[in-house]
């Protein structure tokens, strides 16, 4: 059975936020549901889709998953604000960057150091996710590519892969160098490049 997945970003304070998940949060929810949207589990609470000790796998569950969701951290602060002038990539002339975190999430910055290079996971929420073929790079002199064969935003989950240089960590701003993301991308993560010691 085909499925339709999509993220949702609840703005901070809409009635779109969940019960359980902290005021003021955003929110988004990615739910593997069937195609047709009369299924009639379809619209159940996320905590009644899959009752205890059922796996998807199993016949009974099969062509519905789970609903997923996931709490951006804070977002991107940054000069570039206009898609069409961004640079593609860092070494392209993309500006240093802050990444602004919710208070909360203090404890898990522990460790980040200036000098540093980390991964940093955003959704960039301003991509077309219907698209599926791209001219790399956008010179249409090269052929059509299938999306997952190059770095385009446009895809059908929109994640945002980059390396960015800490150069600075102040409470729970990380000023970082060279980031292309606009401002106010979400972000999901931050993780750290993998060293012999990690």
């Amino acid at each position: 059975m085909a499925l339709q997945c999509d993220f949702v970003i609840h703005p901070a304070g809409s009635s779109g936020v969940r019960a359980g998940h902290p005021a003021g949060s955003q929110v988004i929810a990615f739910s593997g549901l069937p195609a047709a949207r009369n299924h009639p589990r379809a619209h159940q609470p996320e905590q009644t889709r899959r009752r205890p000790g059922n796996r998807l796998g199993r016949r009974k569950d099969r062509g519905l998953l789970t609903l997923y969701t996931l709490r951006p951290i804070e977002r991107v602060q940054s000069t570039l604000t206009d898609r069409a002038a961004a640079p593609r990539r860092p070494d392209e002339g993309a500006p240093d960057a802050w990444l602004v975190f919710d208070d909360r999430y203090a404890p898990a910055l522990d460790g980040l150091a200036p000098g540093t290079d980390v991964l940093l996971l955003t959704w960039l929420d301003r991509a077309d996710r219907d698209t599926l073929t791209v001219h790399p790079r956008g010179d249409t002199a090269r052929p059509l590519t299938g999306v997952f064969a190059t770095r385009a935003p446009e895809r059908p989950n929109p994640i945002g892969v980059h390396t960015v240089h800490i150069l600075a960590v102040t409470g729970t701003l990380v000023h970082v160098r060279g980031l292309e993301a606009l401002d106010a991308t979400p972000i999901l993560d931050v993780k750290p490049l993998l060293t012999a010691d990690r």
